[in-house]
């Protein structure tokens, strides 16, 4: 049986805290993304709309 950390390989591998932290971080981050572009499609959408109340 291959051993990590001369832990004995369970079936069930627990990922350690850094690789769990680093994993929360990236999905911090593109939730970040997300929310940015949709408030910069919000705003584009805006002002479209004024354009069209304009016209």
């Amino acid at each position: 049986m291959p051993t990590i950390n001369g832990n004995r390989y369970a079936s069930r591998h627990v990922p350690r805290r850094d690789v769990l932290e680093e994993i929360y971080k990236r999905d911090e981050l593109r939730k970040q993304q997300i929310n940015q572009m949709t408030i910069h499609l919000i705003k584009k959408e805006d002002k479209h709309r004024d354009c069209c109340i304009m016209m």
